[in-house]
C-alpha cells in the first residue's frame, strides 16, 4: 500500500505575487508535507537525527504549475503526498500535489539523499543507501527499482547557445534566513534567490531588450528545476549566474550559484521556463 498523507493550507496574501502561487511557498509547504509524511509513517524529524542517526538531504526537485491558481481562486487547498525510494535505495523521492478539490494545479517532486548521521545534536553526516530499520517502515509498494535522470543536465543539454540574449552575475552572501538548522542554505531559498535574479536582470535591462524579458515579470511561471550538487553555508559568499535564452516564445533561465572558495565551484542550478 502507498501511504499518503494531506495538509489543508488556508490561502493569505504572503503566499502569492499578483499572478500565481509563489515558487518559494510552494517548496516551503512542500517541505511541511513531507515532515508530516515522516511523523506519521517513519518518525519526526528531529528524533530521526538524533536518536536514528538518520537525515535526508534535498539535492533537487521540479515545480511545475499545471494550472492557473492565485489568491482568489479559493480559500484555502490541500497538499497530499507520499513518499518514494529509487535508485538502488539511495535517493527518496516526495510527490507532492497541490489541489483544488479533485483539480491538481501544481505537482512537485523532491529529490533527497538519505545520510547517515554522527548522532547526538551534531548535524554531521555522509550518504549511506537506506537500509536496516528504517527501510523496513517502507512498504513494498513504496520500494521500486527505477533510475532518476537527471533533468536539470537534460534541459541544459536542449538549449541552444545561439538563442541566449542576456546574461548577468549577481554576488550574494548567504545570511541565516537563507539557512537550516544546521547552518546550511536552505533549498527552499535557493528558489527565493533565483527568482531575485531573474527579476533584477529583469529590471535592469536596457529598453531594446525589456520587451523580450518582459514575460519573466508579467506572465506565470510553468516549470522550475532544481540541482543541488555542494553545500553552501551561513555567511558564504557567492555569486548567481543568470543566462537566458528566448525561442521563439519559450523564455527560460539559468541560474548557476557559484563561489569561489578553493577555486571555483558550482553549487546549484535552477533553471525557470515561462
Amino acid at each position: 500500500m502507498r501511504r499518503e498523507t494531506k495538509i489543508r493550507v488556508l490561502n493569505d496574501t504572503s503566499l502569492f505575487d499578483s499572478i500565481q502561487l509563489q515558487l518559494r511557498p510552494v517548496l516551503a509547504i512542500g517541505m511541511r508535507a513531507w515532515a508530516q509524511w515522516a511523523y506519521e509513517n517513519l518518525y519526526g524529524f528531529p528524533t530521526l537525527i538524533k536518536e536514528h542517526r538518520f537525515g535526508l538531504v534535498v539535492v533537487g526537485g521540479h515545480a511545475a504549475f499545471e494550472r492557473p491558481f492565485n489568491f482568489f481562486s479559493a480559500d484555502a487547498f490541500e497538499v497530499v503526498g507520499h513518499a518514494e525510494v529509487v535508485q538502488d535505495r539511495r535517493l527518496i523521492l516526495g510527490h507532492i500535489a497541490f489541489m483544488k478539490g479533485d483539480e491538481r494545479f501544481v505537482s512537485l517532486r523532491l529529490v533527497s539523499r538519505p545520510v547517515s548521521m554522527a548522532g547526538g545534536d551534531s548535524f554531521a553526516a555522509l550518504p549511506t543507501r537506506l537500509e536496516g530499520h528504517i527501510l523496513s517502515k517502507f512498504t513494498q509498494e513504496e520500494l521500486t527499482d527505477r533510475r532518476i535522470e537527471r533533468d536539470v543536465a537534460q534541459l541544459l543539454a536542449t538549449l541552444d547557445p545561439a538563442t541566449q540574449i542576456a546574461e548577468t552575475v549577481r554576488p550574494e552572501r548567504l545570511y541565516r534566513h537563507d539557512c537550516e538548522a544546521a547552518d546550511q542554505w536552505s533549498y527552499i531559498e535557493i528558489g527565493a534567490h533565483a527568482a531575485t535574479a531573474r527579476e533584477a536582470l529583469i529590471a535592469d535591462s536596457s529598453k531594446e531588450l525589456r520587451p523580450k524579458l518582459q514575460p519573466g515579470l508579467t506572465t506565470a511561471v510553468r516549470f522550475v528545476d532544481i540541482e543541488i550538487t555542494r553545500p553552501l553555508f551561513l555567511f558564504d559568499k557567492l555569486q548567481v549566474r543568470t543566462q537566458v535564452y528566448l525561442e521563439g516564445e519559450r523564455l527560460t533561465f539559468v541560474h548557476t550559484f557559484q563561489s569561489q572558495m578553493g577555486g571555483r565551484h558550482d553549487h546549484a542550478v535552477v533553471i525557470e521556463r515561462f
